[in-house]
């Protein structure tokens, strides 16, 4: 459940953030409203996720004419939510637009992989993609060694239609935190090859149920230590 505040700001938005979506949701409807139709948003800041069963808040006051005490400080600590830090991307509209010789190109769930994979490479981690369940969206889950930090996916077109938006909103967030936490130190720039690059496609069959980033590691740990990276590009 989220946090209610005793005395909001916004007295139509009284509840603490879980995710960042709604607030991106919002912004584009407002971009949209003023003529503004290819969209390409992001938002990295906290969010609050209440621990089940932990009653959060306080009625102590600490007095203004003197530093509280270190117990003090520890209690008003607890009587906050966790609060990570998420980053999220919201696309919509044409990726390229209607130009001579050039038509348009939508934005998809493709470019918001894109742009986890891109936030992937600056933290330093690998984010592997496999399916999953989120209401109102169509969805995959966003996992790093095996552990779930977000999501990527499409907002169901009832939920895009009752926000005022087009058809096709492409989403991703990120608990950007973990990911920093799991990336294991600072990013380390790869050397340069002067080699020229040997490159491979390989087609497989495989089960519907299999995962993408499955077959992905499969071909990795079959590989060994000669292959320096290995991405999906198609999925029929």
């Amino acid at each position: 459940a989220s946090i209610k505040l005793a005395n909001p700001l916004d007295g139509q938005a009284p509840f603490l953030r879980r995710s960042l979506l709604p607030g991106l949701m919002a912004v584009a409807h407002r971009n949209l409203s003023r003529g503004f139709t290819d969209l390409a948003l992001f938002e990295a800041g906290a969010v609050f996720l209440p621990e089940p069963g932990v009653q959060y808040g306080t009625d102590e006051v600490p007095l203004a004419a003197q530093r509280p005490s270190p117990e003090t400080l520890a209690a008003l600590a607890a009587a906050i939510p966790p609060q990570p830090r998420h980053v999220a991307v919201l696309l919509l509209g044409a990726l390229v637009p209607k130009q001579p010789g050039q038509a348009a190109v939508a934005t998809g769930i493709a470019d918001a992989l894109d742009a986890v994979r891109t936030i992937a490479a600056a933290v330093g981690v690998q984010v592997d993609v496999t399916q999953g369940t989120r209401p109102a969206l169509r969805t995959g889950s966003l996992s790093i060694a095996g552990e779930v930090v977000g999501y990527v996916g499409e907002l169901l077109p009832a939920v895009a239609e009752a926000a005022d938006l087009p058809a096709v909103v492409a989403v991703a967030e990120l608990d950007l935190d973990r990911a920093i936490a799991l990336s294991g130190g600072a990013v380390t720039a790869a050397t340069l090859s002067t080699f020229t690059p040997a490159t491979q496609d390989v087609s497989l069959v495989v089960p519907l149920d299999v995962p993408a980033a499955a077959v992905r590691q499969a071909l990795l740990d079959g590989a060994g230590a000669s292959l320096e990276a290995a991405r999906l590009v198609d999925d029929d």
